[in-house]
């Protein structure tokens, strides 16, 4: 893997938060990474900067009140899926012990011995 490549994918993967202004950036910093392309990964990183260095400063330039809807959108997404996997959970539950019951009542019946 080409070491622009992989600076590229260290950056994209800190990002702890992904939505179309994070995606603007990183489309921006892929073009300059690509300009630098004959470097090598400590030259990328001289030039640009560490990953994680990248990400804090863009944080720290971006509104506050972007990041605290993105985070509160993040938790409710992480709510509702935790939630609508209990309630399948709880459904197929009570679906297999219905289903259980009734092949026990049904063997029951079956096996009755009739005159």
């Amino acid at each position: 893997m080409k070491d622009s490549k992989k600076y590229y994918r260290e950056v994209k993967k800190l990002f702890p938060l992904y939505g179309r202004k994070e995606a603007l950036f990183l489309k921006a910093l892929k073009r300059q990474i690509q300009e630098y392309q004959d470097l090598n990964y400590q030259e990328l990183v001289s030039h640009f900067g560490k990953p994680l260095d990248i990400v804090i400063s863009y944080y720290e330039s971006i509104d506050s009140a972007y990041i605290i809807k993105k985070v509160n959108i993040k938790k409710f997404l992480a709510f509702i899926l935790i939630t609508l996997f209990f309630l399948i959970t709880v459904y197929l539950r009570y679906y297999l012990y219905t289903d259980y019951q009734s092949s026990q009542y049904n063997h029951t019946v079956e096996s009755m011995i009739i005159k």
